[in-house]
């Protein structure tokens, strides 16, 4: 019977010592941080990394020849459509569609 006890207590603790992994987040090439602007958090063709939860869709139209005119004129669009949004995805080459996001 004690035998039976020392295997019981001795399974339980290779179980207990083989649960806890140690997550170790190792940088690749493609990561990186974005730019906070305006307080937005801008993916232009990329995603986060960490979680989110999906608040809209905005489509504008800009007629200037910078990108940064488009990120402003997008900026203040999703800003008014939603106010609990705090990040952008951009789904489009030409800056014209992005997807409002709350990050977690």
């Amino acid at each position: 019977m004690k035998i039976l006890i020392i295997r019981v207590i001795a399974g339980m603790l290779l179980i207990g010592i083989f649960a806890f992994k140690v997550a170790n987040y190792e940088p690749t090439k493609a990561t990186a941080n974005t730019e906070l602007i305006q307080g937005m958090y801008l993916f232009i063709k990329s995603k986060p990394v960490m979680e989110y939860d999906y608040v809209g869709t905005c489509k504008t139209v800009t007629f200037g020849s910078k990108a940064s005119e488009a990120i402003n004129c997008m900026i203040k669009k999703v800003k008014k459509d939603f106010p609990d949004a705090n990040g952008i995805i951009f789904t489009d080459d030409d800056l014209w569609k992005a997807d409002a996001i709350k990050l977690k």
